[in-house]
């Protein structure tokens, strides 16, 4: 898949979280028992949407952590590495699914906020935008301030002495 054309908007990039054959998540993103996602801004339970669980007011996603790799992958055709950075909080949001305080980080100039443990919240047009940078987080991408891999890259670089 290419570069979105302009006459494909970002309602077609979002699209590819519901639909991406390769974008994979786990039977159960979380512990049995555990009750339904709910949305962090609106608080009302999330519905299933392709790989993505939807807020069906504020039309926000909460993503796996697996399933965004999988959808950044098929954007670029390869390995993505991706580069959390913490940034300052502007408001406290709770996890979708432990509703312990998510983190506040950005990747790449999208804002977002993350649960290390359950997955990644988005506001509406975020997923988007990132899926457009998708490109910048290619594995063999140098990233800034980064010089060692970690994950399956780091453990490739030790076993082969780099």
């Amino acid at each position: 898949m290419g570069e979105p054309t302009s006459a494909r908007g970002s309602a077609d990039l979002a699209d590819l979280a519901q639909s991406s054959p390769r974008a994979t998540r786990p039977i159960s993103g979380y512990d049995i028992g555990m009750s339904q996602p709910t949305c962090p801004v609106c608080k009302v339970p999330l519905s299933q949407a392709g790989f993505t669980e939807r807020c069906p007011k504020c039309t926000g996603a909460w993503i796996h952590e697996d399933a965004l790799v999988g959808m950044m992958q098929e954007r670029t055709s390869a390995m993505v590495f991706l580069p959390w950075q913490p940034r300052d909080r502007d408001q406290d949001r709770a996890c979708a699914v432990c509703a312990k305080p998510m983190q506040a980080v950005s990747l790449g100039t999208v804002a977002l906020d993350r649960c290390a443990e359950h997955g990644v919240w988005f506001d509406p047009e975020e997923l988007a935008s990132l899926l457009k940078q998708a490109k910048a987080f290619k594995a063999d991408v140098k990233h800034e301030g980064s010089s060692e891999h970690h994950g399956i890259l780091g453990s490739l670089a030790k076993l082969f002495g780099h």
